[in-house]
């Protein structure tokens, strides 16, 4: 259906137009029709139509000096002139405009008839090589961002081949020197509004935008919180050695831009410049680089110095890593090298430790879940093997061995449900103090609020707000015994935040109040 605009004065003409048109052009909706050419270009601003017939003479303005301004900014619209033999010599001004078609009148309604279907055919075309266009263009941008990914996780699997690079480097037109830039999620404010997974595409253009045309980079995909971003660097700016001055320059503008365009605050780690084939060192230079110093939001390689491993840090890193990879997620594995940049300090039996250590936890934890190849390695085995690798060695052989583990935690997944409530539980452990409605939890795991109470309650026994209630009722059981915190405060601290409610759900569930507790 395409819309059409009348403009003439002749009332009784317009009848006649209006009849036949709906009566005999049923592919044509008239949607306005005017006496006055300055009402049309007001109409022309608020909507869009596709066929203007315009009578020469019209109130206001002339129909030639509104076809003059619709040909300036509407040039997609097909404009019809029609005119009384008096004007025949307007039609002359009119071709010199760009209208093609004109009618006199009065108007043969087999002549409009005529016009009118070439117009529609013409739409038609037009419709359909926009069509053609538009798909063209989904392709190329599906193959583009299909090479970014490839290019960045060739090198985040650490692949050397040499001939696969230097297609990259053709096809994305980049230099054989270059540095990695790692960009982290911190915060994403109430005014982004855009979902930073569904419409990650949007982000990704935009840290293209923000870079401009001068930077030449390839954009990732969003892993976990992080996006990972290769910026090439031409042989003149790695010999005038300028990469760490306009590294930080880039990574300022980034995290400036991010927030006034997206309303996301982010971290940055930058890693040094390498050659190509060496850019997976960059890469977990930049990961390093986002480990160290949590207070700043962008830090360059040079600036991390050597430390020793910060138990604390270590200790979280730790349990966020066991807690991803016994569901399977993807953000473990890059938690893991997390974990290996911060046991660089480590001399390399201490580093034997500490691997072995974390394997035994993480296959435990994985066998805690389902029954899977896990069961069946064995440990001496490791402990021997491990014994027996130089520094180089032991890296590759643990990527290796985590990897192995997560992939036959997703090959074993049960149904659905059970991944969701699982993760529901995760999220309620450690999110107790925020809003946990049956919409919030549902929406987190994936499943409407109506499934998500019937198979928790299934799989439980429980109610779902009655497992949230517990949560936090154990919670404020272990604030009450270290007795830092009044009863007010402790009731905020687990996310119940009236008072007298709080002292009753913890009788309920407790069978005590809470100063009663606190005194046993």
């Amino acid at each position: 259906m395409y819309k059409m605009l009348i403009a003439e004065q002749d009332q009784e003409q317009i009848e006649v137009l209006r009849t036949y048109t709906e009566k005999s052009l049923n592919m044509i909706e008239i949607i306005n029709v005017e006496k006055n050419g300055i009402l049309v270009l007001d109409f022309l601003e608020k909507e869009w139509v596709d066929i203007a017939v315009l009578a020469v003479n019209l109130e206001g303005i002339s129909g030639l000096e509104v076809a003059r301004r619709i040909q300036e900014q509407h040039r997609e619209i097909h404009i019809i002139m029609i005119s009384a033999y008096d004007y025949l010599d307007f039609f002359k001004e009119a071709m010199n405009l760009g209208v093609k078609d004109y009618l006199i009148k009065p108007v043969n309604l087999s002549e409009y008839a005529r016009v009118v279907m070439d117009k529609v055919k013409e739409l038609d075309k037009n419709k359909k090589e926009k069509n053609v266009q538009n798909e063209l263009e989904r392709r190329e941008d599906r193959i583009n961002i299909f090479t970014d990914y490839s290019f960045i996780y060739t090198f985040l699997w650490n692949e050397k081949s040499s001939h696969l690079l230097k297609t990259y480097q053709e096809i994305l037109g980049i230099d054989k020197y270059g540095y990695i830039m790692n960009i982290e999620f911190t915060r994403v404010g109430e005014e982004c509004v855009i979902d930073v997974d569904k419409d990650f595409t949007i982000i990704a253009q935009g840290i293209k935008d923000i870079l401009g045309n001068e930077t030449i980079c390839v954009v990732g995909p969003k892993i976990g919180k992080r996006i990972i971003i290769y910026i090439s660097q031409s042989n003149k700016e790695y010999r005038d050695n300028t990469s760490k001055t306009s590294a930080l320059l880039l990574a300022n503008r980034l995290r400036s831009e991010m927030k006034r365009c997206f309303d996301i605050e982010v971290r940055l780690g930058i890693g040094s410049v390498r050659k190509i084939s060496a850019i997976h060192n960059s890469y977990e230079e930049s990961i390093k680089s986002l480990r160290y110093k949590e207070t700043s939001n962008i830090i360059h390689i040079s600036d991390v110095v050597a430390n020793s491993v910060p138990h604390r840090s270590y200790m979280e890193l730790e349990k966020k890593f066991l807690q991803n990879a016994k569901f399977g997620r993807e953000e473990c594995l890059e938690q893991f090298r997390a974990i290996w940049e911060v046991l660089q300090p480590l001399n390399n039996h201490d580093k034997k430790n500490k691997v072995l250590e974390l394997l035994i936890l993480l296959c435990r934890e994985v066998r805690i879940q389902r029954e899977s190849e896990v069961n069946s390695l064995d440990y001496m085995e490791f402990a021997s093997q491990i014994a027996q690798l130089n520094e180089f060695e032991l890296k590759d052989w643990a990527y290796k061995h985590v990897e192995y583990i997560i992939k036959s935690v997703r090959a074993k997944e049960g149904p659905r449900k059970s991944i969701a409530v699982k993760e529901a539980i995760l999220y309620i452990n450690e999110h107790y103090k925020e809003d946990l409605s049956l919409a919030v939890i549902s929406e987190y795991v994936g499943v409407t609020p109506q499934h998500f109470s019937k198979i928790f309650k299934a799989e439980t026994e429980s109610k779902y707000v009655d497992w949230v209630t517990k949560v936090r009722i154990d919670k404020a059981k272990e604030y009450l015994l270290e007795g830092t915190m009044n009863i007010r405060e402790i009731g905020e601290a687990v996310g119940i935040h009236d008072a007298n409610y709080f002292s009753r759900k913890f009788k309920e569930v407790v069978g005590k109040t809470p100063t009663a507790f606190a005194r046993r």
